[in-house]
């Protein structure tokens, strides 16, 4: 049986076309992901005021948001060692704009 070394390969590997799709495509995400949380830090002075909304609430809102990625990087990252990444992000931007827009 013959023997690959992926490392070696990874280490000779040059940056083609491919990887910079894949990074695109990471960077797009990514940004996606993101876009949520900026909006919502940028809306919460005027949610706070016009549906009044106190601290501790707005604190609670905020926060759950970042616990929920915490929570989802957990459980989707071990998902995505079975099921594979390709589907793992699938599932994720379809979570996250699944709640983004509700």
């Amino acid at each position: 049986m013959r023997q690959i070394d992926v490392h070696k390969i990874a280490d000779e590997a040059r940056f083609n076309g491919f990887h910079g799709l894949v990074l695109f495509w990471c960077a797009l995400i990514i940004i996606f992901d993101g876009y949520d949380l900026a909006v919502a830090g940028i809306a919460l002075p005027s949610i706070m005021k016009q549906m009044g909304v106190d601290p501790t609430q707005a604190g609670f809102m905020v926060s759950s948001a970042l616990f929920g990625m915490m929570f989802g990087a957990i459980f989707l990252g071990t998902i995505a060692d079975r099921i594979g990444r390709r589907w793992a992000i699938a599932i994720c931007i379809g979570l996250f704009s699944l709640f983004t827009a509700a």
